[in-house]
């Protein structure tokens, strides 16, 4: 499979992926606004809202621009906040030191994607694996949320299968071909988190922050069922 040059293709960005990026990571900063406890880090969470106030004006213009200046400010913000929870300082009353620190890896982790991407870094086989990679993070991060029973459980084995399946396609990529089908299960388990929430059945996770992950996860299932469609050829 190494050998099907367009598994070696690198991926040409279009205006639709920097519209779509550039919403979520203006949804980042939202959330770090709304993360970070003022009294704890009053300038965090200052800054946090100056960010927003920053990327809200940057999405209302048509086209949207990929703006390197902001991109670097909010790199270097969630560097900042990566330093102190390493020093196992809570910042923020709604999640834990751990969650919030896997919460803050991840946004990076999507952000280094885009910036990726957009320099035209990113070949078919990379973005394949960044998709493994971000929903087992997503499913990761709720499993941890839930209480103990049936639902955590099985949330849990979703995102553990995902990181399973990025771990041996790093050796055998043919596993990749699977991909598709964890993802479709990993968005059907999201589905019924979020209808959960809704019915007032599963508490203390924030519905906006799982929409938010829920449209990054139907992006990549489409996607990749486009990519692996493209390696057949």
């Amino acid at each position: 499979m190494d050998d099907n040059p367009n598994f070696l293709k690198i991926i040409q960005p279009s205006q639709d992926d920097i519209d779509f990026w550039s919403y979520q990571l203006c949804e980042h900063s939202l959330f770090l606004k709304m993360l970070l406890d003022p009294n704890v880090v009053p300038d965090l969470q200052m800054e946090a809202n100056y960010m927003y106030d920053q990327w809200y004006k940057l999405v209302q213009t048509k086209p949207i621009k990929y703006n390197t200046n902001l991109l670097t400010s909010l790199y270097a913000f969630l560097e900042t906040i990566h330093n102190k929870i390493s020093k196992h300082i809570k910042l923020t009353l709604m999640l834990s030191i751990d969650d919030f620190h896997a919460l803050i890896t991840h946004m990076i982790f999507e952000q280094t994607y885009f910036v990726r991407l957009v320099e035209g870094k990113m070949t078919l086989k990379h973005e394949l694996m960044f998709w493994l990679q971000e929903n087992s993070q997503h499913t990761a991060l709720f499993a941890h949320q839930l209480p103990p029973g049936d639902t955590k459980t099985y949330i849990t084995e979703i995102s553990n299968l995902l990181k399973r399946n990025k771990v041996i396609a790093q050796h055998d990529p043919s596993y990749l071909m699977y991909e598709l089908k964890l993802l479709t299960q990993s968005n059907n388990a999201a589905n019924y988190l979020h209808d959960e929430i809704h019915a007032g059945n599963i508490k203390g996770i924030d519905d906006s922050m799982l929409e938010h992950e829920m449209r990054e996860a139907i992006r990549g299932e489409q996607r990749v069922k486009m990519f692996l469609e493209q390696i057949k050829l």
